[in-house]
């Protein structure tokens, strides 16, 4: 990866707020803190690793644990999204692989993943202080949700491990301008895109809270329709003047502009012409749910529509600065691709991955799944 950039933070007032330098704040001799987080990722790790065969596998799991199975055995892994990303089951056949055949191998990635959550208030130590940290700390450890959902093989809390990872990744944007954690969140949200589609939901609302945090900076002038003030606008719009969250809006956005096709694909289909572009039916009966139906006009017309989606993508990243943007965007879809595509051996996968992974979800919405 390229060596980190630090952004220079536009001319004008400063953010609002900034946290103090650094991940944490000063330990200041209190062995006691230390101990406290020792103690607490220890009995997260016991609480969610203890006895981890024992109880049956859920519906769900069985589907799971197979899949990835058959995919450790060298039987391959095809994408479809109605059980959700591929990341899951290529990191549960890595347990089979690590741990052997047996009940136990496929939890263990997610029991992992549970207690590294319990560890990364650390991370937000300077912005939620000393005891607001590490009470979120003793809340994730001890949260009979999240307690079990780390005892499962599905895909929860490893999304909720790579959103609270964005989450850090932006604050920690806001406090350096340094573009390291830009990377990190085009990897964070590459794997939870992989993972589960309630990524789309995930993004939407960091999405919401960054664009209403933006917009308190040109809003009111709008607001006030006074014509020789609405010309200072139009710093608020240009990239290379957004404020740290606002930068970190545009990237999150156009990283994954291209994966919001289906939904497009949806509101043409509104239009009369019947492109079938989006198949909202419940069952595989008139083609894959999600997928275009409408023969090869339809495919061409998901791809012109994926293919604007990418323009627009680069495009905003170019505006803003198109090296730093470029990095994030290849990372992104490096890891999105590959995984999609279980390592290049199911190539199908770039499609579903782009354009089904929403479709399917949008289809489903009237079986309340």
């Amino acid at each position: 990866m390229a060596s980190s950039e630090t952004i220079e933070p536009p001319p004008g007032p400063g953010p609002e707020s900034t946290p103090p330098e650094g991940p944490f704040i000063r330990w200041e001799r209190v062995p006691w803190e230390a101990v406290a987080y020792l103690a607490l990722i220890a009995v997260a790790v016991a609480m969610r690793m203890w006895d981890l065969g024992a109880r049956a596998y859920h519906y769900d799991e069985t589907i799971h644990a197979f899949d990835s199975w058959v995919l450790f055995q060298g039987g391959g892994y095809i994408h479809s999204p109605w059980s959700h990303g591929p990341f899951l089951y290529e990191l549960a056949a890595g347990g089979f692989f690590l741990f052997g055949d047996n009940l136990v191998a496929p939890r263990i990635f997610p029991a992992l993943f549970g207690a590294v959550l319990v560890a990364m208030p650390l991370l937000l130590r300077s912005n939620l202080g000393r005891w607001g940290a590490l009470a979120t700390a003793a809340i994730l450890a001890f949260s009979p949700s999240l307690l079990y959902f780390a005892r499962f093989d599905r895909a929860d809390i490893l999304t909720v491990v790579f959103d609270l990872g964005v989450v850090i990744a932006l604050w920690r944007f806001i406090a350096t301008r340094s573009t390291r954690y830009l990377y990190v969140a085009a990897i964070l949200l590459a794997l939870s895109f992989s993972s589960k589609e309630t990524a789309f939901i995930s993004l939407l609302a960091l999405g919401s809270f960054l664009a209403a945090w933006w917009a308190r900076s040109w809003l009111p002038i709008a607001w006030s329709r006074m014509p020789h003030k609405l010309l200072r606008l139009r710093g608020a719009f240009t990239p290379s003047r957004l404020p740290p969250h606002g930068v970190f809006l545009l990237v999150i956005v156009a990283l994954t502009l291209p994966l919001f096709a289906a939904a497009v694909g949806v509101m043409v289909d509104w239009f009369p012409g019947e492109l079938g572009l989006v198949n909202l039916s419940e069952s595989d009966s008139a083609g894959r749910v999600g997928a275009p139906v409408g023969g090869t006009a339809a495919f061409v017309a998901a791809g012109i529509i994926t293919g604007v989606l990418f323009i627009a993508s680069a495009v905003l990243g170019a505006l803003w600065q198109p090296k730093t943007f470029f990095i994030a965007f290849g990372t992104f879809f490096a890891i999105y691709f590959l995984l999609h595509t279980t390592f290049l051996t199911n190539m199908v996968g770039m499609g579903t991955g782009v354009w089904q992974s929403l479709g399917y979800w949008i289809a489903q919405q009237p079986v309340e799944r």
